[in-house]
């Protein structure tokens, strides 16, 4: 009966060395779970911001798109633009 204790002792010791190394990493694989997920809520920001500003590039090329084909603008050439020069009236 000696000998059945000393072994159901060690087998229960080991288990429970087991059980005390199964839960420490359980803890660090949650931790990191924990830092990915945020990791994830940045980058999703991050992301959605690419697209409101790839968005706002698409517009600009479609008014600059329409303003070319439909109303037959375009940006004026040399001959065409005009310089004024003002002077600057004193504060009196």
């Amino acid at each position: 009966m000696n000998k059945l204790n000393i072994v159901l002792f060690v087998v229960t010791i080991g288990f429970a060395l087991w059980v005390v190394n199964a839960r420490s990493e359980a803890r660090s694989i949650y931790s990191q779970l924990d830092k990915m997920q945020h990791q994830e809520d940045q980058l999703n920001a991050e992301y959605e911001q690419l697209r409101i500003e790839h968005s706002t590039w698409d517009a600009h090329n479609l008014v600059d798109k329409a303003a070319t084909n439909r109303l037959g603008m375009h940006p004026p050439s040399a001959n065409e633009t005009i310089l004024i020069y003002t002077t600057k009236l004193s504060d009196e």
